[in-house]
């Protein structure tokens, strides 16, 4: 059941982006545990399985006792590159991730999950200006192709987002 292991997976890469682990590793860099545990301010055992989650998600490349970005990581996930997409990551960890744990809730009341529909026209009437930049700068261009579709009314709560504010009743779902 690889999809109950979704959590964790997310909030490995979460907290990757959120260390920079991938812009201190840009380049080439490679780091051993006890280098990457001393940088970090971590004990050996977590920093040890941190590097191994990493690595068996993709994130990183193991040679020997050192670990580096992926090619993944070194396009995607390295701050200051043209395909950054740390900043949706973070956007996402920040403001998306604990309202899903009410999706049944959302789903019986009818309401959306991450805004509030009595203050705001729409999800991306962001709480504040970091939150808008960094959103906005991370999906200019995604790594992904976006399925877009007309609808008639608002998607369900686990349906998608608005693809632009001119056409309201088209959605975006990954």
């Amino acid at each position: 059941m690889q999809l109950s292991m979704g959590p964790y997976a997310f909030k490995t890469l979460a907290a990757a982006v959120e260390l920079a682990l991938f812009t201190r590793l840009a380049g080439g860099r490679r780091v051993t545990v006890e280098q990457a545990a001393r940088e970090l301010g971590f004990q050996h055992r977590p920093t040890d399985l941190f590097l191994i989650a990493c690595a068996s998600l993709g994130l990183l490349e193991k040679d020997g006792d050192a670990y580096h970005n992926s090619a993944l990581s070194e396009e995607f996930l390295v701050v200051g590159r043209p395909r950054y997409f740390g900043g949706f990551v973070r956007m996402v960890d920040e403001r998306e991730y604990l309202p899903w744990r009410r999706l049944t809730e959302a789903l019986r009341d009818n309401r959306p999950l991450t805004w509030n529909e009595d203050t705001q026209s729409s999800l991306f009437d962001m709480a504040d200006d970091a939150d808008a930049s960094r959103a906005s700068a991370s999906a200019r261009k995604p790594p992904w192709p976006w399925r877009c579709s007309v609808s008639s009314s608002r998607p369900d709560s686990a349906g998608g987002s608005p693809c632009c504010t001119s056409s309201p009743r088209r959605w975006a779902t990954s």
